[in-house]
């Protein structure tokens, strides 16, 4: 017999997003409620506050993507309070 470990993640069990910069490893945790697209716009293309190195991210379709998932993610909760659907994520399980 095989058991094979499956977990998942409600959105209401997501309290924060991390970044870390490739660079120098700092890193940078924003609670989800904080998650306001203007704010983070400015944190997302800015250079890391330790060392300097740039993001990455410019103005553009591919940060305008991320500030989407970002806005949805804070939203989730919300919009999955009182309806008759779960909604998760499958990740993968601790070892």
């Amino acid at each position: 017999m095989t058991i094979e470990k499956t977990c998942f993640i409600h959105p209401k069990d997501i309290t924060a997003v991390q970044f870390k910069c490739t660079h120098c490893e700092a890193t940078t945790s924003v609670p989800v409620a904080r998650l306001e697209a203007g704010d983070l716009k400015t944190f997302l293309t800015s250079e890391c506050h330790y060392c300097r190195t740039a993001s990455g991210f410019a103005n553009g379709s591919e940060l305008e993507y991320l500030l989407t998932f970002t806005t949805i993610l804070e939203g989730l909760t919300r919009i999955l309070k009182d309806k008759n659907l779960q909604f998760s994520f499958q990740m993968k399980c601790p070892e």
